[in-house]
């Protein structure tokens, strides 16, 4: 006791984790083109005009 010093590796890691986690595609909800639930934009895929038929 007391324990050793966090490392610089350890610092850098954690830095990194955190500025990922709180990056806005995160946060950010869209409509799915499909269903119109929000859902998080990471996880939405692009959809082209030739791919959608407003028309159906």
């Amino acid at each position: 006791f007391p324990p050793r010093p966090v490392s610089s590796e350890l610092i850098e890691e954690v830095i990194d984790g955190f500025s990922k986690d709180i990056f806005p595609n995160n946060f950010i909800e869209s409509a799915c083109a499909v269903c119109a639930q929000l859902v998080p934009q990471k996880l939405l895929s692009p959809i082209s005009d030739e791919e959608y038929d407003e028309n159906l």
